[in-house]
């Protein structure tokens, strides 16, 4: 069984390499030789960032210093585990930074790329030309979601097989970095994280960043002898259910909600944020946001709005498709002479937060990041699901649907018929506004300060 896993990975590897590299979709492919990757000009200012339809930030790494509070004492160290997987961990990781500085040493630490590497069999295969979390991006960006949950189960019995390793190195990474807490918001590593803070008397934080829980608590049933708390975002019947049968001891469990930008707990003058930005105060408005990883959607998305039979406003961000979609849809709004739905055209925005507050419904995909700052902005969604999602998305569009928060969207031809359905039913508007009060999170900063402060002074 050794033999055929090494000798699959070995050919996996080097066939995804050579795809890879003659993709043009593909930042590191000789398609885009001479084009530098946006990464490499990533404004790691949190202030500055992009939310998750942009390319994903970089970890801010604090440079290893002893900082001093105001009575000369050294402040404790918080040490994050995130992920440059998607655009959820980094946003996560980066919030619950600002809730902790400055009172707090905090380090971010890339758990995949900086700790485990050695473990990443496409990293090791290939000299680092592709590693398991840039695969992750190339698959979502081509919303190649089948063969992505394929491989999340491939990826998860690797890091079972490796476990005492990782645990090992996670063990002598914490050991010369010296955390006081250790958090992570990563999924897949966290028992091997877990097994290394257990071994150090550490306590640890473990924040899932996705409705469906699964790859971060994956068997921390076992794990005994530690000062640990996992927050997850929302407390959903199948989640508690998944947690027990896991024999997680749900006296370590908690919601309190999904680490966001401070910005969306902001108290927001609609009327102007409208006028600011010129939107109408007499129109129903529409945004739409689809992520860098899937925004081309977006055309069809536009063609569907322009049928409704009502006047709206339609706000699109485009994020990194915007230079290929703006003239496209442009003409095409030219050329069918469009007047009763007006739409603006956005690149990105590091103020989410204020176009979210100005819509009265917002069209997106089922990540955990995006699901988490609509519900906290209490406007309903229309998902996506006009192609299988990957698999922890399937219980985000679940639970929107279960819960009165949003609507499933199977076909893009058919949305502007669900939406204009959406905005003639009053009751169904009452209905969905209650719903979303029920989950909405208005002291997550503080409680996550305050639960860090008891791990710590255990």
């Amino acid at each position: 069984m050794t033999k055929k896993l090494c000798l699959f990975t070995l050919f996996f590897s080097f066939f995804m390499a050579f795809v890879m590299e003659n993709d043009p979709c593909f930042p590191g492919s000789l398609c885009n030789s001479k084009v530098p990757s946006p990464c490499l000009f990533q404004d790691l200012n949190p202030e500055n960032q992009q939310d998750s339809y942009n390319l994903p930030p970089e970890p801010r790494i604090m440079v290893q210093e002893e900082v001093k509070g105001k009575q000369g004492c050294v402040m404790p160290k918080i040490l994050i585990f995130t992920s440059g997987g998607g655009g959820g961990h980094l946003s996560a990781s980066n919030a619950l930074q600002s809730y902790f500085e400055p009172k707090f040493q905090v380090q971010q630490s890339s758990i995949f790329s900086e700790v485990l590497g050695k473990f990443d069999p496409l990293a090791v295969v290939t000299g680092g030309y592709i590693s398991e979390e840039s695969f992750y991006n190339y698959l979502i960006k081509r919303q190649q979601f089948g063969l992505f949950n394929k491989v999340v189960g491939f990826a998860q019995s690797l890091y079972d097989w490796f476990d005492m390793g990782m645990t090992q190195r996670v063990k002598s990474y914490l050991e010369d970095q010296k955390p006081d807490l250790v958090i992570s918001v990563a999924p897949l590593a966290n028992h091997a994280i877990a097994q290394a803070c257990a071994s150090l008397d550490l306590p640890f934080l473990l924040n899932a960043t996705d409705t469906d829980t699964a790859l971060f608590t994956y068997n921390m049933g076992s794990i005994h002898h530690l000062d640990y708390m996992i927050n997850i975002p929302f407390m959903y019947d199948p989640v508690e259910k998944r947690l027990k049968e896991d024999a997680v001891d749900m006296s370590h469990v908690v919601s309190y909600g999904f680490p966001l930008r401070k910005d969306f707990y902001e108290k927001k003058n609609i009327p102007a944020l409208k006028n600011k930005h010129n939107v109408p105060l007499n129109k129903p408005v529409i945004l739409v946001m689809m992520g860098a990883q899937g925004s081309t959607g977006i055309f069809t998305i536009v063609q569907s709005l322009t049928k409704l039979t009502k006047c709206a406003h339609v706000i699109a961000i485009l994020g990194n498709s915007y230079e290929e979609l703006k003239p496209q849809i442009d003409d095409y709004l030219k050329s069918n002479g469009v007047r009763h739905v007006a739409f603006d055209l956005i690149e990105r925005t590091n103020r989410m937060s204020d176009f979210m507050a100005m819509a009265d419904v917002i069209v997106g995909k089922s990540g955990g990041a995006t699901v988490c700052e609509a519900i906290q902005m209490q406007r309903p969604m229309f998902l996506d699901a006009t192609k299988t999602p990957v698999i922890w998305e399937q219980m985000s569009q679940k639970f929107m649907q279960e819960n009165n928060l949003g609507f499933i969207v199977h076909d893009f031809h058919d949305l502007g018929a669900q939406i204009a359905a959406y905005l003639d039913n009053a009751v169904l508007q009452k209905r969905v506004k209650q719903s979303l009060a029920r989950y909405f999170h208005d002291d997550t900063p503080k409680k996550m300060y305050d639960m860090c402060m008891q791990l710590l002074q255990k």
